[in-house]
């Protein structure tokens, strides 16, 4: 029993215990959709030295690389077969660090560094994440997460961050009143809403990129239903831009505006943008929260079927699942045009702009990014 030991033995045991716990041989692990014949790869910093990490690829091969540094260890490995793979990078030895990592456009799906805690930067932008711990990287300064689908990101314990970069994902907040290091920001298109954008520049002195946020389309209303777009200023200072059914609306006649409210007195489609000065963005990406309602009333759709669409963001087609019913399918630009009309459930996109869209599909609604 511990009682029985000297306390000399006792410090001995509990200085192993740390050592296991906190300077144990550092290791991240990531999945990714690997092809078939095609070359992964991504880049690796690590302490100089022979050796210095073993790269576990997921499909029994391993491989040993040297370390260099300030530059990056490229890695690279053939699949002979499409699969989803389990990655395993870890140090050799325990006095080895990953200083950062960059994986870039290579059908990341998780992505876990809890166990990397000298890593000051974190670059997975473009790929395919829900989720992302950076609760254990407190030097971590850059993190480059953006163009993934993210649906929240706690940074409250990266004080060091100087440059976030989470643009295009699912994020419905992003709390920065931590980051007391950060200089450049850039969480434009998002799905934040006009509060969460002035918390963001009530807390923020540096460079913002704030943009066009998107808030979760409403599919139909009841009549004289009012609806909040500014639930930070009621109103006080806020521009507010309405679309209906592709021509600019009429206020008073089409809409009433109250405080922050807005109530619509037609039926159709609506694209609701608004904005106010106070909020402060690079003049390339000036903020604004914008969404798009298809108002019908007296309508009861507890028998429509649900539908999907995917891939969502989409590069060139996208697929309507569910339309039995071959409805007219409607998108609009984010400034509310109509840019295509089709019933045909695979829908080309290719010619259109990178950016958000919103598709209309009765009384259905979504949002599509383009890539």
């Amino acid at each position: 029993m511990i009682r029985n030991l000297s306390s000399k033995t006792i410090i001995s045991i509990l200085l192993f215990l740390i050592n296991i716990t906190v300077f144990g041989q550092q290791k991240i692990v990531f999945t990714w959709n690997a092809t078939q014949d095609a070359e992964q790869k991504f880049g690796v910093f690590a302490t100089s030295g022979i050796n210095v990490i073993l790269v576990k690829w997921g499909d029994g091969s391993e491989e040993y690389y040297n370390g260099f540094g300030i530059y990056p260890i490229d890695l690279k490995h053939t699949y002979s077969n499409s699969n989803n793979y389990e990655v395993n990078i870890e140090a050799t030895n325990q006095n080895i660090n990953l200083l950062a990592v960059r994986f870039i456009e290579i059908e990341l799906t998780s992505l876990d560094v809890s166990n990397a805690p000298e890593l000051t930067e974190i670059m997975c932008y473009t790929n395919n994440l829900t989720s992302l711990d950076v609760s254990a990287n407190l030097k971590l300064t850059h993190l480059l997460c953006h163009e993934n689908q993210l649906t929240s990101l706690d940074i409250s314990a990266n004080t060091a961050l100087e440059f976030l970069s989470c643009w295009s994902n699912n994020l419905t907040s992003l709390d920065i009143s931590e980051n007391i290091s950060l200089t450049t920001l850039h969480c434009y298109d998002n799905l934040i809403s006009m509060s969460g954008i002035k918390d963001i520049s009530d807390n923020f002195s540096g460079i913002a990129y704030i943009g066009t946020q998107t808030l979760i389309e409403i599919p139909y209303s009841e009549e004289n239903d009012a609806y909040t777009f500014d639930d930070a200023f009621n109103g006080a200072g806020t521009l507010f831009e309405v679309i209906l059914n592709d021509v600019e609306a009429i206020e008073n006649e089409d809409y009433v505006i109250a405080g922050g409210d807005i109530t619509f007195l037609k039926q159709g489609m609506y694209i609701v943008t608004v904005s106010n000065s106070y909020i402060i963005s690079a003049s390339e990406h000036p903020a604004k929260v914008t969404a798009s309602i298809n108002i019908y009333w007296g309508i009861d759709d507890k028998d429509e079927p649900k539908l999907y669409i995917y891939p969502n963001p989409v590069k060139n087609k996208f697929y309507v699942d569910n339309n039995v019913d071959e409805q007219q399918i409607i998108i609009y630009n984010i400034q509310g045009k109509t840019v295509l009309k089709t019933r045909n459930s695979e829908v080309d996109i290719s010619d259109l702009d990178s950016g958000i869209y919103f598709v209309n599909i009765g009384k259905q609604s979504f949002k599509v990014i383009k890539e």
